[in-house]
């Protein structure tokens, strides 16, 4: 009996390359041409520093992801080390797209369509509030209380990241009542009893705050009554 064990790896699969060349067109635009790689031919120095960056100071704080995987994986955690590089190299572009001072990797939660990659920075950079918006008389302004922070959310390390919106104590309220999978989809209106009037967006945000100050660790005297 003869047995054909190719698998044929070189056949030319056209939606297979297709979708590869997207994906690495998508992927590129967290990977910035490197200054220093166009040399003008006549003998530049390879060491010469690209023109207005002398004494340049550091825009903001940023984690490093692959250096923090190997700590994770201890914790049986580990989104592989291609997802965290682009993550990392995601999380750097928007650090210096948004001018933040500090922006780091929040977690990940899974979603039963797409899943939710979180960053977290101080909210005084998320911009300015939108005067727009009626919020009630009980509300914690952005930088204070439960709006300490702001949050970015995205579905895969390549797209792009969405504010969330600031969070009101009615939206903790209705995330202690409900029970509801997160789609994936941040539009996308939640049918539940008590009825919810907002969409997905809000309830992730408030169990985002629930999370992060329920695992928050306070050293004793820290804080007084």
């Amino acid at each position: 009996m003869k047995l054909d064990l190719s698998n044929h790896y070189s056949k030319n699969n056209e939606h297979t390359a297709k979708s590869t060349s997207n994906f690495i067109k998508q992927a590129s635009t967290h990977f910035p041409a490197n200054p220093l790689a166009a040399q003008v031919e006549g003998g530049d120095d390879a060491d010469a520093q690209p023109e207005g960056n002398e004494g340049a100071a550091p825009i903001g704080f940023m984690p490093d992801l692959r250096a923090d995987a190997a700590i994770f994986q201890w914790a049986g955690i580990n989104f592989g080390e291609y997802d965290t590089l682009l993550l990392q190299k995601s999380l750097n572009s928007y650090l210096v797209k948004l001018k933040l001072q500090v922006y780091v990797f929040g977690g990940k939660i899974l979603g039963t369509e797409r899943d939710y990659y979180i960053a977290e920075a101080n909210a005084e950079t998320a911009g300015v509030e939108s005067e727009d918006v009626e919020r009630p008389a009980n509300f914690e302004s952005r930088g204070q209380g439960v709006n300490t922070f702001a949050y970015w959310v995205a579905n895969s390390p390549t797209d792009q990241w969405v504010l969330l919106p600031d969070l009101t104590p009615e939206d903790i309220k209705a995330s202690r009542e409900i029970k509801y999978k997160l789609s994936g989809n941040l539009e996308k209106s939640i049918i539940t009893n008590p009825y919810y009037h907002k969409t997905e967006k809000n309830y992730l945000r408030a169990q985002i705050a629930r999370i992060s100050f329920s695992t928050t660790l306070v050293a004793k005297g820290m804080y007084r009554l």
